[in-house]
């Protein structure tokens, strides 16, 4: 796997944690619309805070390999 691929792959990942947390922000906001109760609004907050965290790191390993890379090309 190409380090873009794991950039994109990650950002990918960043933004599907963040529509969770969106999701989960319209539920608690809006609980008489919504069909999931408080503990499976918290389960899901806390798993997309992770799979977020999860993301960024994987992506700020790729940016720190990209730069390893561009300096070894560089030299």
């Amino acid at each position: 796997m190409s380090i873009s691929a794991i950039l994109s792959t990650s950002v990918s990942g960043m933004q599907n944690a963040s529509n969770r947390m969106a999701k989960v922000a319209q539920n608690v906001a809006h609980p008489e619309s919504s069909t999931s109760s408080m503990e499976q609004n918290l389960y899901d907050m806390i798993g997309a805070k992770i799979d977020y965290q999860a993301n960024a790191s994987v992506f700020e390993t790729g940016a720190d390999m990209w730069d390893v890379l561009k300096t070894i090309l560089r030299d």
